[in-house]
């Protein structure tokens, strides 16, 4: 508004920025309105939609819930013969998870290895974040193991806890469990849990009724966290501090 007021000409790269403020601050209607301007400009003009004002406008869509809005978002740039990146891809698969069709997400996926691109950590994720969403736990943990057999892409904790969702959701504890320690190990790629990935495994024990199992897993975090905070105001470094929590959870599988 700003801009405009001052009659500073607008371009992609800042309609870009201004959808993706309007995404972080929960303004998706903003942010789609802008994308909207930009797609009736004239083609070639400054404000015609490059690839990743699509991947921002996908996003957006998607985080305000209109999962629908950002699919069809992928059919406009289709449309317009823009060449989707990879993280256009993961947009793409993103809105798939949202409204759960996993069936779109894989063949979107297997669009994108068609089309040469490479497979990153963002696309793997947004893959299982997709199957997670209808259970498909056996599919997502192939694509975990997937990543770690090729060596290039290295599963993150929003990878595993996208994967214990899917357990979750498939009401598989005792390998959500499991999982949780695995993940851990060198050979699963090492990853730390985090607040987010606790939070998927007690959904999953709370939710099959093994509240006990969630009850003490519970408390064991609690004592885990004020040990950890105990040692950081005592001069342990915070990592080593939360890597004590993570190690303390894990061990009492």
């Amino acid at each position: 508004e700003d801009a405009q007021a001052v009659e500073c000409p607008l371009d992609c790269r800042l309609c870009i920025t201004y959808i993706e403020v309007c995404s972080r601050k929960g303004l998706a209607e903003r942010a789609l309105a802008m994308y909207d301007a930009m797609r009736a400009a004239p083609k070639g003009s400054k404000l015609a939609p490059t690839v990743h004002a699509y991947t921002a406008a996908m996003r957006a869509a998607t985080e305000g819930g209109a999962w629908q809005k950002a699919l069809d978002i992928w059919q406009d740039m289709t449309a317009a013969g823009v060449l989707p990146t990879g993280h256009a891809f993961a947009a793409a698969m993103s809105a798939c998870a949202a409204g759960s069709n996993w069936q779109q997400a894989v063949a979107l996926f297997e669009d994108m290895c068609r089309a040469g691109i490479k497979p990153d950590v963002v696309s793997c994720t947004a893959l299982i974040s997709a199957l997670a969403a209808a259970g498909q736990w056996q599919r997502g943990e192939s694509v975990v193991q997937w990543m770690l057999s090729t060596g290039g892409v290295r599963p993150n904790v929003r990878t595993y806890t996208a994967l214990l969702t899917a357990l979750g959701n498939a009401r598989q504890w005792e390998r959500a469990e499991e999982m949780l320690s695995l993940m851990q190990q060198p050979s699963w790629g090492g990853v730390a849990p985090n607040a987010y990935t606790y939070s998927a495994l007690l959904k999953c024990l709370g939710e099959c009724g093994e509240w006990q199992r969630a009850e003490a897993l519970f408390a064991l975090l609690e004592r885990q966290t004020l040990a950890a905070t105990a040692a950081h105001s005592s001069g342990m470094p915070w990592e080593a501090a939360a890597a004590a929590v993570a190690a303390g959870a894990s061990s009492s599988r």
